[in-house]
């Protein structure tokens, strides 16, 4: 499981820690000849478990009788989500492992199941849950005084997604995806992947 090299895609604008230290290791993998040839290289996209951070809670205020996600980016950002990663995450890895003739060898496949923006993800978040809710982009120094370290993390990712929007933040390889294995082979391979 890795993420792309956004560090590089964005020119150094951009240095994402948990991207880094996943392309740390992906360097490390294709340096090997015999390892990267057993290898496959996994993008998993945001999770929707990853509303159970405190930068990306929607938190409750009474006055408004709505909840609030507070960013510093647009709602507009482009998301790529799994969804739920307890269901999704698995059939993807059992697509690979069914189909290493077109995976292994360094392969790249892109795991995800949703184009969304921040803002869409959160009323889906709202729709889901019943509730009323509202996305409010704040300016960068007053999120990262609210999330300390987690505004470097995350929020780091979240900048570089609204930079590079949904093609450019997950390029810099050749990638794998359910839909380009659809044009490719049509229904068949709709059941495994």
């Amino acid at each position: 499981s890795t993420l792309p090299d956004g560090k590089t895609v964005s020119n150094g604008k951009y240095l994402v820690p948990h991207f880094e230290a996943k392309n740390n290791i992906d360097r490390y993998i294709k340096s090997d000849k015999a390892l990267l040839a057993k290898t496959t290289f996994l993008w998993i996209t945001f999770y929707a478990s990853n509303y159970g951070f405190p930068m990306f809670t929607p938190y409750y205020i009474p006055t408004a009788d709505k909840y609030i996600e507070q960013q510093d980016t647009p709602a507009s950002t482009p998301i790529r989500s799994i969804g739920d990663p307890k269901v999704n995450i698995g059939l993807f890895v059992q697509a690979i492992l069914g189909q290493p003739q077109k995976t292994l060898g360094g392969k790249y496949v892109l795991a995800h199941v949703e184009d969304t923006t921040a803002g869409d993800m959160l009323q889906t978040w709202a729709r889901v849950n019943g509730k009323k809710a509202e996305y409010v982009q704040i300016d960068e120094a007053s999120f990262h005084n609210l999330w300390p370290l987690w505004a470097e993390e995350m929020g780091t990712m979240m900048q570089l997604w609204d930079w590079a929007g949904v093609e450019k933040s997950w390029s810099g390889e050749d990638y794998l995806t359910k839909r380009s294995e659809e044009r490719r082979v049509g229904k068949e391979c709709r059941s495994r992947w």
